[in-house]
């Protein structure tokens, strides 16, 4: 599945790590990310501007991640879809790149909820519930764990990398 995820996304995982980075890992090792420049270039100034990272630093760093994902051209064609207009671009990378989900934590955009069959998730949400590869059996359809409301366990062999070495909503020790 091609996930987008928003420049606060972006920032609080490679500035800050915890739940954001764990969600940016399991996009790049288990779904597909997609990015326009807007985006990119958001991050950069903000990373730059804001935390103080230098331009070779933020290169690296979105570069691992940037490398394979899907290139998104934006025209600004998409308009009125959040409160912030600022934030119609997200939606617009999402639509121009047939992702599934964006990740965000902004509420503007999650007030949305759902555009043109694009679901606006927490980062929390997209490791817990939208997960096709841990609580899915090879259908296409999403499903959520007993635990967050969902009937299916997680299908045996198919466990995702994960940092902890162990699923999120199981116990740690």
């Amino acid at each position: 599945m091609i996930v987008v995820l928003d420049s606060g996304i972006w920032i609080s995982a490679l500035h800050f790590g915890g739940t954001p980075r764990v969600a940016l890992e399991k996009a790049f090792t288990s779904d597909r990310l997609a990015v326009c420049d807007q985006i990119q270039e958001e991050v950069t100034q903000v990373l730059r501007r804001k935390m103080g990272w230098e331009i070779r630093r933020i290169a690296g760093s979105l570069g691992i991640y940037l490398q394979d994902a899907v290139r998104v051209p934006f025209q600004g064609a998409l308009r009125g879809v959040c409160r912030d207009s600022k934030d119609d671009m997200v939606f617009e990378c999402a639509v121009n790149a047939g992702a599934g989900l964006i990740v965000s934590g902004d509420k503007d955009l999650l007030t949305v909820g759902s555009y043109r069959g694009i679901r606006a998730v927490t980062a929390r949400d997209y490791l817990l519930v939208w997960s096709k590869s841990r609580f899915c059996d090879g259908e296409t359809s999403w499903t959520a764990h007993p635990e967050v409301g969902g009937t299916r366990r997680p299908v045996a062999g198919r466990r995702p990398r994960h940092r902890h070495g162990r699923q999120p909503w199981e116990p740690r020790g």
